[in-house]
């Protein structure tokens, strides 16, 4: 909560807070963090009041800052407002005694738990003193069931108390002693850090962080390298920044609840392929949350890792309008930077951090040596686990500890104050089908308190317990089994498999979509050599050679490098879609089996196309039609796309394709869409349907819908999300049914887009500045392209007057000139926002509209050869590395291979960037 926050209701606080003055204990009170509780649990319902006594005229004073006062100074301080939150909202103010009295129940256990325990830890040297007293107990992070982690300081020491067992720390620090019993060495050297474990709590040392010298810091960063290594061999996991501490020459793993990870439930997957992909995603070393790498399922926006990370998204309560009678709060995403796990020294007093990324090698180098330090010692490490990790607790999450906090921050809300049952009971209705009723009971009374529920296993056991030791839920495995199953598959082969994962990922955060070893940048080479039939099928190679082929049930994936929503680097097994997905994938393989069926690949093209085909086939048979995507890039017209065109190569007849077709476009009649352009709408599928000449009946009641939800967006110079798409929508709905109405759209859209008119191009909403962006999706090359469809239909319907015809002639003169200027260097080959996008818009432009225009045929073909050339020798740049890749056609290699096969091949259409396949 902001300072500003606190500052707000002092009356009201003050007020709430009075009673505990004189409590027991009141100098060890910590009362700016009590004041942060009352305002985090009735900051909402106090919000509510004074808007409603201003509108109500219920305020007194001339002024809001005035009437502000009075509702603090009177109201609050008098505890009027306290007896009115407390009749409208009873379980408010209950929440907040009951917050507020476990806070003081916690602070008496450890003034007691202190002097009862002062002999030991001064025997321990936890502290320096038997007669040392507490002066301060600070509350580390929130209150869950009562209970939290406290740095506990006296008059000359300062050390933490934790409330749970530290068994796991005694643990994991002999199984340290052990491997350091192994092999010693300086990467073996850990901080054996002081504690004290009771039954169901511990006394651990307060940890300084201290400097690194310079000529240790290599040292510190092989010891990373090897903690990553026994965090991934014991399926530790949550190893996010705040759990790695850095002191001197040594980090040091700290809250290690989650050591041997096991999951809750086995999730379903669509098919066995993408299992293996999202479970061997799910158990490498980016499990441990200590290198820079989203999941799909990650929460947060941007680099929480141990490693490197500290900088990310955070959605954070402001105060609007403070200190007035129109108070309110807001929501606002921040940037939060943290770099106290970062190892740092000093120089001239000031402090400085190192870079990790310059420690790649040795942090490489310390994981290398701590995965063969355990295979070379397998049996007895494996034996020394077994016998003493019997007291290990492993916290089981049941679901996201963000999904919890949502539930518990609207549950603060006077909106849910008296009816939270209704909406904790949305536990019951997602997740019943997946966890035990007991379980999901428990989760529901734990919730009830304001408190992440908190549920446990013993290591050895498949029995799941809740925060009172109730048993809940039942594991089909143990942790320890778990374990074992995982170990049993730790190789030299897998080492090398995790040790490429941590160098791209250390080396990739900052350079994306690039495929090359030191991330270079493209640069056009005009001497390149015709390598296209090379690149082709070294292209070919990549998508056959990657494929995850499950056998069982004729499936097929691929594991992909994608961005998330944040733009960070994701793994991700592909859907089927035909954006990024394998019905894109299996248009591309289909190109290049119709051009090459004599070549020596195409066996295992074929086969590829098999199991694409049966792998989509058997998921649309599988699942429902409710609640699908039904769009053409990203949903179920694309597969159809790609099923009809695999039919007709392979099969007698496309009646599978044609059934589900109908089935989908009925769906597509009756149901909105959520956004209306060329990616995710109608726009896209009206194109698709047009290029074909089939479903006629069923375009012109999309554009009868079109009509109706055009006008709930943005303004987008862009051809994927935007005008120029839409545009193009229009025109082939005029072309269809003559109706005026629709170039009357078209006419709009396009005044629309001239709106964001700039002296060169037209302004991309989506940079800060004024700019314009060249590539298919988003500015001058998919606008190009509406420019183009809007000659080709005036050729045939004569739709323009003289001045729009100039109009359009001096747009399709300056686009053509950005796209030549600014569209054919650029470090990415894929369609939708890179290079190769753009030069097969270009050559279509050249082959229809300047056949004689030798000089721009030969630019073309420069620059094909060019990209090429440069993906064969220095790598193709729609991946990271040389070992990972995009997949989809729309964003990786698939596209790159579609791209130059309709240039090998002369073609004249636009095809998927159209879409017309």
């Amino acid at each position: 909560m902001s300072s500003d926050t606190v500052k707000q209701f002092e009356g009201f606080t003050n007020y709430i807070l009075e009673k505990y003055r004189d409590i027991k204990y009141n100098k060890l009170v910590d009362f700016d963090y009590l004041t942060k509780i009352v305002l985090d649990i009735c900051g909402k319902a106090l919000i509510i009041s004074i808007n409603e006594k201003r509108i109500n005229k219920k305020l007194k004073g001339e002024t809001p800052e005035k009437r502000y006062r009075y509702f603090d100074e009177k109201l609050c301080k008098s505890g009027i407002i306290y007896k009115e939150i407390s009749q409208k909202y009873p379980s408010i103010i209950k929440d907040l005694e009951n917050t507020i009295n476990s806070y003081f129940i916690l602070l008496e256990e450890i003034v007691k738990k202190f002097e009862k325990d002062k002999k030991k830890l001064f025997q321990n040297r936890l502290i320096k003193d038997k007669s040392e007293t507490i002066i301060h107990i600070d509350i580390l992070g929130d209150l869950h069931g009562g209970k939290a982690v406290t740095k506990v300081i006296t008059n000359k020491s300062n050390l933490l108390y934790k409330p749970r067992s530290l068994t796991n720390d005694q643990f994991f620090l002999s199984f340290l002693k052990l491997m350091k019993s192994l092999e010693e060495n300086e990467i073996t050297e850990y901080y054996n850090y002081k504690f004290i474990n009771y039954k169901d709590y511990g006394w651990v040392e307060y940890i300084e962080k201290k400097p690194t010298s310079k000529d240790k810091i290599n040292v510190y960063y092989k010891r990373i390298g090897y903690l990553l290594a026994l965090g991934y061999i014991l399926n530790i996991s949550d190893l996010h920044f705040e759990n790695i501490l850095c002191s001197n020459n040594f980090p040091i793993l700290v809250d290690l609840e989650t050591m041997f990870h096991t999951s809750i439930y086995k999730p379903n997957f669509c098919n066995l392929a993408t299992q293996n992909i999202e479970e061997k995603s799910g158990v490498s070393v980016f499990a441990t949350g200590m290198l820079p790498i989203s999941r799909k399922d990650k929460n947060y926006g941007g680099d929480i890792s141990g490693i490197l990370g500290g900088s990310f998204n955070k959605e954070k309560r402001i105060i609007d309008n403070p200190n007035r009678d129109d108070i309110q709060f807001k929501k606002k995403l921040i940037r939060i930077k943290k770099n106290g796990h970062i190892p740092f020294y000093i120089e001239n007093n000031k402090e400085y951090r190192y870079s990790p990324e310059d420690y790649i090698e040795n942090i490489e180098e310390g994981f290398i040596f701590g995965y063969s330090l355990f295979l070379n010692n397998k049996e007895e490490i494996l034996e020394y686990i077994k016998n003493n990790s019997l007291g290990v607790t492993v916290r089981i999450l049941a679901r996201s500890t963000i999904e919890y906090s949502v539930l518990i921050q609207a549950a603060k809300s006077p909106i849910y104050a008296n009816k939270r049952n209704e909406l904790f009971n949305k536990l019951e209705r997602f997740g019943r089908d997946l966890l035990s009723d007991e379980l999901i009971k428990s989760e529901i009374k734990q919730i009830n308190t304001l408190s992440v529920p908190y549920f446990y296993t013993k290591v050895h056991s498949n029995v799941v317990q809740d925060i009172n030791d109730e048993k809940v839920h039942d594991l089909s495995k143990s942790p320890f089994n778990m374990f074992l199953e995982k170990s049993s598959n730790y190789s030299m082969n897998d080492l090398r498999f995790q040790s490429k994962l941590i160098n791209f990922s250390l080396e990739s955060q900052k350079k994306l979509f690039v495929d090359g070893k030191d991330f270079i940048s493209y640069k056009y080479d005009e001497n390149s050599p015709n390598n296209i039939n090379d690149a082709i099928e070294d292209l070919v190679n990549i998508i056959i050679n990657n494929a995850v082929i499950d056998k069982k049930d004729s499936s097929i994936n691929w594991m992909n490098l994608g961005i998330s929503k944040e733009e960070e680097i994701i793994f991700e097994s592909l859907s089927d879609d035909l954006y990024k997905g394998l019905s894109g994938i299996g248009i591309s393989l289909m190109k290049y089996y119709k051009i090459n069926k004599k070549f020596k690949n195409i066996s295992k093209v074929k086969k590829i196309l098999d199991t694409i085909y049966s792998s989509i086939l058997n998921n649309i048979e599988n699942n429902s039609n409710r609640e699908k995507d039904l769009s053409f890039f990203n949903g179920e017209i694309g597969k159809v796309a790609f099923m009809n065109k695999y039919e007709r190569e392979f099969k007698d007849n496309c009646e599978k394709s044609k059934s589900y077709m109908k089935e989908i476009l009925q769906l597509v009649t009756l149901n909105d869409f959520a956004l209306n352009d060329i990616i995710a709408g109608l726009p896209g599928i009206i194109s698709y349907l047009y290029n074909q000449k089939i479903f006629l009946n069923e375009i012109m009641i999309m554009g009868e819908k079109l009509l109706k939800n055009i006008d709930s967006r943005p303004i987008m110079a862009s051809y994927a999300h935007g005008e120029s798409g839409l545009m193009v929508s229009f025109l082939y709905l005029y072309d269809l049914t003559k109706d005026k109405r629709y170039l009357t759209e078209f006419y709009k859209e396009w005044e629309k887009e001239s709106t964001l008119k700039l002296n060169r191009g037209w302004k991309d909403i989506r940079q800060k500045n004024s700019t314009y962006s060249v590539s298919w999706c988003n500015g001058v090359t998919g606008q190009l392209i509406s420019r183009l469809i809007a000659v080709e239909i005036n050729n045939k319907l004569k739709i323009f007057d003289n001045t729009n015809k100039e109009l359009l002639d001096r747009e399709i003169k300056e686009l053509l000139n950005l796209l030549i200027e600014d569209g054919l260097e650029q470090d990415n080959f894929c369609l939708c926002h890179g290079s190769l996008g753009n030069l097969l818009v270009l050559n279509y432009y050249q082959k229809m509209y300047e056949i004689n225009n030798k000089k721009l045929e030969k630019n073309i073909e420069k620059n094909f050869y060019s990209i090429t050339n440069f993906g064969l020798n220095k790598g193709w740049i729609c991946g990271l590395g040389n070992h990972f890749y995009s997949f989809g056609i729309m964003t990786g290699v698939s596209g790159i291979l579609y791209a130059l096969l309709k240039y090998k091949n002369n073609e004249n259409d636009l095809g998927i960037l159209l879409p017309n396949i």
